[in-house]
């Protein structure tokens, strides 16, 4: 009785007549009742070993009878105790359990944010390129229309400058035009224009025939202030 009284004092610790009762961190409701089972356990054992005391003191027919019967009881809430003991084991590997899930399930949702932050990230880079593209695009698309815009300009400068030269090529052939002319001159004749002008007298019957509606139907006859048409030798 004294070995497990021992036995009972160390699983319990020890408590004052005032019913001091030990602390236990992180129990649950299940494992509060648990320890109150062993509890009331232990105070049923210490009764009977009271009772045991008494009877031994008594008289040595009732205390053996009593002894007995305390010690069946004694064993049975011993095993009482160790359910007990073990049922409280138990909830705490499941309350280490329970705390290990939610540790692994707050781990997960860190994960899950912190890859939720990396998709959005994705996205904005993703959104970004897009900008950056169409940017480029629209950056390309103005560069075409200066481009055009330049040729047009070019073709229209180089338009210009062909008018100009068709402009100037008019008052050449215009030019040239008013130097194949001649006005006759006082003591002139058609075979005297065509030797000066076209450097050959005998040339005068093609000059007449330019002239024909200036100088009438005599080639002999040509008047100062007449202007003749000087005729291609081609």
């Amino acid at each position: 009785m004294a070995k497990r009284k021992g036995v009972l004092d160390r699983l319990f610790g020890r408590r004052d007549e005032a019913g001091e009762k030990p602390s236990e961190e992180n129990a649950t409701g299940e494992a509060a009742a648990s320890q109150e089972t062993g509890r009331e356990a232990y105070r049923r054992i210490k009764a009977r070993e009271a009772a045991a005391e008494a009877a031994a003191k008594a008289g040595p027919a009732t205390a053996g009878s009593r002894v007995a019967s305390a010690k069946d009881e004694l064993e049975s809430m011993e095993k009482q105790l160790k359910d007990a003991l073990a049922r409280q084991r138990m909830l705490q590997q499941k309350e280490k359990a329970r705390q290990d899930m939610e540790e692994a399930l707050r781990r997960s949702e860190e994960a899950r944010e912190k890859a939720g932050a990396k998709a959005s990230e994705i996205r904005r880079k993703a959104k970004a390129g897009k900008d950056l593209e169409e940017m480029r695009q629209k950056l390309e698309a103005a560069k075409a229309e200066i481009a055009a815009e330049r040729s047009k300009l070019k073709a229209e400068r180089e338009l210009e400058e062909m008018r100009q030269k068709i402009e100037e090529a008019r008052a050449k052939i215009k030019a040239a035009a008013a130097q194949r002319t001649y006005v006759v001159q006082s003591g002139d004749s058609l075979s005297a224009i065509a030797k000066k002008i076209m450097g050959d007298a005998s040339l005068w019957p093609r000059l007449y025939e330019a002239n024909k509606g200036v100088i009438g139907d005599n080639p002999n006859l040509v008047f100062p202030g007449q202007e003749l048409k000087i005729p291609d030798l081609d």
